[in-house]
């Protein structure tokens, strides 16, 4: 079934309760993913109030994603999002994506849209292949000849600071 976020009455969607657990927890709150990390949430409906739950703030990110993509819009303009309960956790702790920038330049607006996406799917890893032995495009403060010489070229097809 189907519930309808646009007003606060009438039976519709009047709380979202956002719950993290282990979030102060030092282990949890390790600055960077690890293998080891609990990315598992809870999302439940109940007749006016929707309950996003997880154990770590990395479950967190994983359940909003998921939340954001049960919300659609009509053509009117209302929003609706799916009743559903959702009890889950990645299959895999590293799903990634490898961009090989050394030998095929990308402008950044198309990398940071790889980003998104890959958060848009619930990926935690990035590999960024930035420099080989045929190119080197990114702009060091500290080695400037890297990429005025390693380049394909020293000043369109560089990544600057």
């Amino acid at each position: 079934s189907l519930k309808k976020l646009e007003s606060p009455i009438n039976g519709q969607i009047r709380e979202i309760l956002i719950i993290v657990r282990k979030c102060n927890d030092t282990y949890y709150a390790k600055q960077y993913p690890n293998q080891e990390m609990d990315e598992s949430y809870l999302i439940e409906f109940s007749a006016s109030t929707i309950e996003v739950s997880s154990n770590t703030p990395w479950g967190m990110i994983r359940a909003l994603a998921t939340f954001r993509q049960l919300i659609f819009h009509t053509e009117t303009g209302q929003r609706y999002i799916q009743d559903v309960e959702i009890n889950d956790r990645p299959r895999f702790p590293f799903r990634g994506v490898m961009i090989d920038s050394s030998r095929h330049f990308l402008p950044l607006p198309v990398i940071l849209q790889m980003v998104d996406t890959m958060e848009l799917h619930k990926f935690n890893v990035l590999h960024w292949h930035l420099s080989d032995t045929q190119s080197f495009p990114y702009q060091s403060a500290a080695f400037p000849n890297l990429s005025y010489k390693g380049a394909y070229h020293p000043f369109r097809f560089v990544y600057s600071q």
